[in-house]
């Protein structure tokens, strides 16, 4: 059982995903696996993975007809064996120490069942409020599911995420917080989360 299982959506993003897997292969702590869900790419993005997979590296490769996001990452859970779950939107990429920086943060609270936040955003930091799309609202004031980490047996009891057509990881974070889950949030930017593609995949909105 690895420490952390990431888990990767991704869709038509192969010119991205090389930049996306590199920083996870470059993390300081290596005690993980990486599950990329194809949501139906017609691009080389098999191509990508397997190229990575040849230097024996933990990542796995899935393929799915599109679905959107939701879906992606429920079928990345299915196959998931680490300790704690994590993502990592093919747009996006980690700091070097990401990942032991984490773990060093639930290694001293072992009690918590959801760890989240700490990123630096590149390019527009407003995205629309769940409650009224025509405002904006800064994603310092957003739960950004990306970031989280969440013990496997905790986002499997809450059958993990809803299809949705907007905020599926907000609606996430609702239901953790009604099941009265034990939530820490840092402020450590070491997930980088870049907006700059005008397509981000990542859905965040206001808690």
């Amino acid at each position: 059982m690895p420490r952390f299982s990431i888990i990767i959506a991704t869709f038509n993003r192969a010119t991205l995903l090389s930049r996306a897997i590199d920083s996870i292969v470059k993390q300081s702590f290596r005690d993980w696996e990486a599950v990329v869900v194809d949501d139906g790419s017609v691009d080389n993005t098999e191509q990508i993975v397997n190229s990575y997979r040849k230097l024996n590296l933990p990542i796995s490769y899935l393929y799915q007809e599109n679905q959107g996001v939701a879906a992606a990452r429920n079928k990345g859970l299915k196959h998931a064996k680490g300790e704690y779950i994590t993502f990592l939107d093919s747009d996006d990429w980690y700091r070097p120490n990401h990942l032991e920086d984490r773990n060093n943060i639930l290694l001293k609270n072992k009690y918590v069942d959801l760890l989240h936040g700490g990123f630096e955003v590149l390019g527009d930091a407003y995205v629309p409020d769940k409650h009224n799309p025509n405002r904006k609202i800064h994603l310092s004031k957003c739960f950004v599911g990306g970031t989280m980490f969440i013990k496997q047996e905790v986002i499997h009891k809450l059958n993990g995420f809803k299809k949705l057509p907007l905020g599926a990881d907000s609606e996430f974070f609702e239901r953790v917080k009604e099941y009265d889950l034990q939530i820490m949030k840092t402020h450590t930017p070491t997930y980088i989360y870049d907006r700059t593609n005008g397509n981000s995949i990542t859905l965040s909105f206001n808690k």
